[in-house]
């Protein structure tokens, strides 16, 4: 009878088995945000398990190995991909791990560079991608149809959020302005919840690192910001009239540009975790809403008129809302499409 000895597990210290115990928990990874814990087989049967800084780029995972010529881990994944759990978030994740040749290795610099701007990188220091399993044999979509699921969601989404600040407005007219101004301002965070959540449902697939219940909110937040700015003119009142025109001007242009922004801003500070250098979104999604609020104004201030039963009214606003929707949504769909880099 022979016997075959198994190579004995390679047994983490104490600080790294602390470390990795507290990376596998939500709180110890928002804290660590640029640390991942991997384990893995070798391909001599013992179970590896490490810490390593890491950036996130879109649903992947880059590790720049310092000298490399030194180190001996990032072996296990040079010419193939090889299984691997990862921290991610605070759960272990099963992913896929390679180390990238020269082209791929110069563009994940690019992003290792967006994050880490200080951090010189060595002629020979490699770079590992890991990267979850589903993710690595889902086949992207096209831009077409990203473009084509992004704008009926968001159309469906913003739609049916605006439908609380449209009813709102209709039959608030007569309340006093605090009452009024705290109505709109629990209608827009239902609108931009609805919103953010329409986004995220179609972003999330894509991007898997995405946190979508802190985009939501996030969204959420952004639309009780720009109903407060846009309710500044309705609480001044008089007072307004009796500023010179330039600073009314000037005031007006400020004030409009913030409110176009909020959104986005807000929408990016999330993104920029997963998507680096997409500072763009913010000019390219205030741009949408212009155009949006553009629309809005354009259909239904004409089909208001005075005297008019409170149901029409509404559904005036409602129709409003719908072109408004489709607007913002066929032009940030064309942003999503951007910021994913999707083939055509």
């Amino acid at each position: 009878m022979s016997t075959t000895l198994l190579p004995p597990p390679c047994t983490p210290g104490v600080i790294t088995a602390l470390l990795v115990r507290f990376l596998s928990t939500r709180p110890g990874a928002a804290a660590a945000r640029t640390l991942c814990a991997l384990r893995y087989t070798a391909r001599d049967g013992r179970r590896i398990t490490l810490v390593v800084a890491a950036v996130r780029d879109a649903d992947r995972l880059l590790v720049v190995v310092g000298n490399a010529a030194v180190k001996t881990w990032w072996r296990h994944f040079r010419a193939h991909e090889r299984p691997v759990e990862v921290t991610i978030d605070g759960r272990w994740v099963r992913c896929t791990g390679r180390v990238l040749d020269a082209p791929e290795r110069a563009a994940a610099l690019d992003v290792h560079h967006g994050h880490h701007p200080h951090t010189l990188v060595g002629d020979t220091d490699e770079v590992v991608a890991f990267q979850p399993a589903a993710a690595s044999t889902a086949s992207p979509p096209t831009s077409s149809a990203l473009w084509r699921r992004w704008f009926a969601w968001v159309t469906l989404g913003e739609f049916v959020g605006f439908v609380a600040p449209a009813v709102v407005g209709a039959v608030s007219t007569t309340w006093s302005l605090p009452a009024a101004a705290a109505a709109l301002l629990l209608a827009g965070a239902d609108e931009g919840g609805a919103l953010g959540w329409a986004q995220a449902h179609v972003l999330g697939p894509q991007l898997p690192a995405l946190r979508r219940g802190r985009f939501v909110a996030a969204t959420a937040l952004a639309a009780v910001l720009a109903y407060a700015l846009g309710l500044i003119p309705m609480a001044l009142g008089e007072r307004l009239a009796a500023l010179p025109v330039a600073v009314v001007v000037a005031g007006g242009v400020v004030g409009g540009a913030c409110l176009l922004a909020t959104i986005g801003t807000a929408q990016w500070l999330v993104l920029r975790t997963v998507r680096p250098r997409s500072a763009w979104w913010i000019a390219t999604t205030a741009g949408a809403w212009a155009a949006g609020l553009l629309v809005f104004t354009t259909v239904a201030t004409p089909l208001w008129q005075p005297g008019q039963a409170l149901p029409l009214i509404i559904a005036i606003g409602v129709l409003g809302g719908l072109v408004m929707a489709a607007t913002v949504a066929g032009l940030t769909g064309a942003a999503a499409v951007r910021l994913l880099g999707l083939p055509r």
